[in-house]
């Protein structure tokens, strides 16, 4: 007996007709639902995606920079050493022109050095700012006071 092979071939496209449906069944439900929206949009920062944690703290440095002049030094206060020191390193990029002095290394106080700063950006307007700072600017995520520096 031979074997149709036109039967072979009928047979292998129902198969596909079918998967292709029964894929099909389930994209009404994922259309209804939505697609999720931070897909599809522009992110605000570079690391949106990558770093929620970190696109917040990147808001409030681009936000900062516009209340420190260029030439100006500054120092960052956050809650945590993990945050200042993350803030303090993103803060190397996007604060070209300007002096910055570390409040602390990796947790680590660095105790004297930041008081020379002109500014000092408080993540959340926290950390343990002196009394006498003025502050400057309320931003998105903290705040920004002029420091103890030259140009006070």
């Amino acid at each position: 007996m031979k074997r149709d092979p036109i039967a072979g071939t009928r047979r292998g496209a129902a198969v596909w007709a079918l998967a292709g449906i029964l894929l099909l069944a389930f994209a009404p439900r994922v259309w209804r639902r939505g697609a999720p929206a931070p897909m599809f949009s522009l992110p605000e920062t570079p690391i949106d995606r990558v770093s929620p944690d970190g696109a917040a703290q990147w808001v409030f440095l681009s936000e900062s920079l516009k209340h420190v002049p260029r030439g100006a030094s500054y120092t960052i206060r956050a809650a945590t050493g993990d945050e200042e020191m993350n803030l303090f390193m993103m803060s190397l990029g996007l604060f070209e022109g300007h002096m910055p002095y570390p409040n602390s290394y990796f947790g680590i106080p660095i105790p004297g050095y930041a008081a020379n700063a002109d500014f000092v950006l408080a993540y959340g307007c926290a950390g343990d700012g002196a009394a006498e700072n003025v502050v400057v600017a309320r931003v998105r995520g903290g705040c920004v006071q002029r420091g103890a520096g030259k140009m006070r």
